[in-house]
Formats: structure tokens, C-alpha cells, sequence
């Protein structure tokens, strides 16, 4: 399947959208983590969650680290770089390689859960 521009710019805008509903619908961020328990910065440090992994810290430890480091802000950057690459795709830019288009693609069918056909 060739994917056209206006496809493209359609799959960026939707994964971005899906990116801030969910991200403002979160605990503000930043978050930290405390062993497999994740707390937002904000005084008083509102739970968030907790990982668990049976029998494994290591993982469980690798999985509280990784949520932590996605917190909100970081998708809603995500989805303002997508919207922007989307504006460029949309008007035929030829910026696209530069701005690490493939990789938002990707990046957007990922958060979509959508496989490429």
C-alpha cells in the first residue's frame, strides 16, 4: 500500500490526538518512581501506579523507570512534533525526511495500534 500524503497527514493528526487525550486525562507530570511505585512531582506526590513483574525486580524496576520517563509532558511534546510534521506533509513539504517523518509514522501506527498493510 502506498500511503498518500493526505493519509499520512491524517494517521500523524490522529495518533497526536490520541496522544493528548490521554495524556491530559492523566496525573500531571513529571512523575518519579519510588521501586515499582510511580508518583507524580507535585507536592504531596500523587500515586500514579505501581508495576509489578512476579518474581523479577529487575524488570519490575525497568518497567517503573520506562513509565516514568513517558509521563504526560512527554507525550503531549510527541504529539505537538507529530501535528507539525502533519502541517508539512499536508502542503507537500519537502522537509519530511528531515523532520524524521518514517519514524513518526511509526511511531503514530504504533500508538494506534495499527499495522502497516
Amino acid at each position: 500500500m502506498t500511503i498518500t500524503n493526505t493519509t499520512s497527514a491524517e494517521l500523524l493528526t490522529h495518533a497526536a490526538s490520541k496522544l493528548r487525550e490521554y495524556a491530559e486525562a492523566a496525573i500531571p507530570g513529571p512523575w518519579v518512581k519510588d521501586g515499582g511505585e510511580i508518583y507524580n512531582t507535585a507536592p504531596g506526590g500523587l500515586w500514579v501506579g505501581e508495576t509489578l513483574h512476579s518474581g523479577d525486580a529487575a524488570t519490575t524496576e525497568a518497567n517503573s523507570a520506562y513509565i516514568t520517563i513517558m509521563h504526560p509532558p512527554v507525550a503531549l511534546f510527541l504529539a505537538a512534533a507529530m501535528d507539525e510534521v502533519a502541517k508539512a506533509v499536508r502542503f507537500g513539504s519537502d522537509m519530511e525526511a528531515r523532520l524524521g517523518y518514517s519514524e513518526l509514522i511509526v511511531c503514530a501506527r504504533e500508538v494506534l495500534r495499527e499495522v502497516k498493510a
